[in-house]
């Protein structure tokens, strides 16, 4: 496939070689969305383009918002997590994932965890409509992380603590924040430091 930016490859190239121009070293390829086809497909173009140029190292993979469960993400082809589609989306090769998230309240989502924890793999909460006894819970299977803190969690409500207030309160979940002064108000990321 070929646009007016070249090759998926083209791409990959210039990104690799243009980052270290500007202090960055190495990426985490963070694939997101629920055209699962695309995302597996990616996957597979970015293994054969691993360490093939120079520049920025191209590191494991995170994965985000492949099961959400927050309304405004989701589309008619969201799956919950399951063994046999993660396995589909990765080629049963676990060697080179770091994080993948999930929306915690999904059915099976517990079960995920379990298996993702066994295959070396973070799972992290993102994209959820939550409530913080599911976050708890799933924190219990391994969750041990917050992709993209208050972006796509549900608004935090003061009788009905959610997703990010789960994150706050739990030691073993670790945020991710986007301080960019436009995902998140400088309020929130004062607070949460």
């Amino acid at each position: 496939e070929e646009d007016e930016f070249g090759t998926y490859e083209d791409r990959i190239r210039f990104l690799v070689e243009k980052l270290p121009e500007h202090g960055v070293t190495t990426v985490f390829p963070t694939l997101s969305g629920t055209n699962y086809e695309r995302v597996a497909r990616t996957v597979r173009e970015l293994r054969k383009l691993r360490g093939k140029y120079d520049g920025a190292r191209l590191d494991k993979f995170q994965f985000e918002g492949l099961y959400p469960s927050l309304k405004r993400y989701m589309t008619k082809e969201a799956v919950n997590p399951s063994r046999e589609h993660t396995d589909y989306i990765v080629d049963n090769d676990y060697s080179d994932v770091a994080l993948f998230h999930v929306g915690p309240d999904l059915e099976g989502a517990i079960e995920w965890c379990d298996y993702m924890v066994s295959k070396g793999v973070d799972p992290t909460v993102g994209n959820t409509e939550a409530s913080a006894e599911d976050v708890f819970r799933a924190a219990d299977h391994g969750l041990c992380q917050a992709d993209h803190m208050f972006n796509g969690f549900k608004a935090m409500h003061h009788r009905e603590p959610g997703a990010a207030a789960a994150v706050m309160y739990d030691d073993r979940i670790k945020a991710q924040l986007t301080c960019d002064g436009y995902h998140v108000d400088p309020v929130w990321v004062m607070i949460l430091l």
